[in-house]
């Protein structure tokens, strides 16, 4: 069972926000955002240039010319 000090509690300090602080902080989360979705674009298309290189290859391994349609 908790015992009472009987004490009074410490005042609340309010600390003044940093504006240069938030601004990194905005800054670091964008800058972050920006090279997530460029890799994840990245990965996007050489996933599909992969997926056209093996089509490709299984295509014209069946004596079938892709090229020949163009």
């Amino acid at each position: 069972m908790p015992v009472s000090t009987g004490g009074k509690l410490p005042p609340i300090v309010w600390t003044r926000p940093d504006r240069g602080k938030i601004l990194r902080d905005d800054l670091f989360g964008l800058a972050k955002t920006v090279v997530v979705t460029l890799l994840g674009m990245t990965v996007f298309i050489a996933t599909g240039m992969g997926i056209a290189i093996v089509v490709t290859t299984v295509l014209k391994a069946l004596g079938f010319d892709p090229s020949s349609l163009y």
